[in-house]
C-alpha cells in the first residue's frame, strides 16, 4: 500500500529583526563609522563599515516595504546612528561595489561625500561627480549643490519647459489627458502655427497611427481619473 508523502507547510516569512537585535548585528561596524579618519586606510576601514552596515539594512528591510519607514526610524533611534544616516548606509551598500571601496578610499573623498553620491540614481552621473568632486577637491557644499542643480536640470524637459511633477493619481491622469489632447491637436495642425507638427515631413498614415494611439491613451486617462473620483 502506498504511503502519501507529507507535505511540509511553507514557512512563513519572517518579519525584520527587533531594533535590540539590529544593534548587536551592527555593533562591530559602530566604534569604526563614528572615527573621522585622516588617512587612506582610515577612509577604506570606514568606508567598509558603512557597506556592511548598509548591508545588513538591506538584507531586514529590502524586501519588506511594509515595515520600511517605521523600522527604519527605529533602528536609527536605537542605534543612535539616525534614519537618514541608516538610509544612507543602506544606498551605499546597494550602488557601491564592495570591490570597489579601496578606490573610493584613494579618491580622497570621505564618507560625506559618498553619503551624497549614493543618493544618486543615476550611475553615468555619480561617476561623473564623484570624478568631479575628486579631481576638482569640492566640499562636501560643493558637491551638494552640484547635485541639486543637476536634478533641477533633470526636471526640465527637451525644450527647456518645468515639468510639473502631479502630486497625486488625479491630477497625473488630468495632466495625460490634457497633454494628449494638446499632441493631437498639434499633429492634426489645429493649434498655433508655431506649435504644431503639421508641416513636419511625417507620412499620413504614421501621423494617423500615432493620433489614433494618443486618443486611446486619453480615452483611459479619463476612465482612470473618473474611477478614482
Amino acid at each position: 500500500m502506498a504511503t502519501k508523502k507529507k507535505t511540509s507547510t511553507p514557512k512563513k516569512p519572517q518579519g525584520p529583526v527587533t531594533p535590540e537585535k539590529f544593534c548587536k548585528l551592527v555593533r562591530p561596524y559602530m566604534d569604526v563609522i563614528a572615527r573621522k579618519p585622516t588617512t587612506e586606510a582610515g577612509r577604506l576601514a570606514q568606508f567598509q563599515a558603512y557597506h556592511a552596515m548598509g548591508a545588513v539594512v538591506v538584507d531586514q528591510l529590502s524586501s519588506r516595504s511594509t515595515y520600511g519607514e517605521n523600522r527604519m526610524k527605529e533602528y536609527g533611534e536605537a542605534t543612535g546612528i539616525g534614519k537618514t544616516n541608516l538610509d544612507r548606509a543602506k544606498r551605499f551598500s546597494e550602488r557601491y561595489e564592495k570591490d570597489k571601496l579601496q578606490e573610493l578610499a584613494e579618491s580622497g573623498l570621505t564618507w560625506s561625500h559618498f553619503a551624497h553620491l549614493a543618493g544618486v540614481r543615476d550611475k553615468v552621473k555619480r561617476k561623473r561627480l564623484q570624478s568631479q568632486a575628486a579631481r576638482q577637491t569640492w566640499t562636501v557644499g560643493q558637491l551638494q549643490s552640484k547635485i541639486k542643480a543637476g536634478k533641477a536640470d533633470s526636471k526640465r524637459s527637451a525644450s527647456g519647459r518645468r515639468l510639473e511633477i502631479p502630486n497625486n493619481a488625479e491630477e497625473a491622469y488630468r495632466k495625460l489627458r490634457d497633454d494628449g489632447n494638446l499632441f493631437v491637436r498639434r499633429l492634426q495642425g489645429t493649434t498655433d502655427k508655431h506649435s504644431n507638427f503639421a508641416e513636419l515631413a511625417v507620412p499620413e498614415v504614421l501621423r494617423n497611427q500615432t493620433i489614433d494611439v494618443l486618443n486611446q491613451i486619453i480615452r483611459a486617462a479619463k476612465e482612470a481619473k473618473q474611477s478614482i473620483q
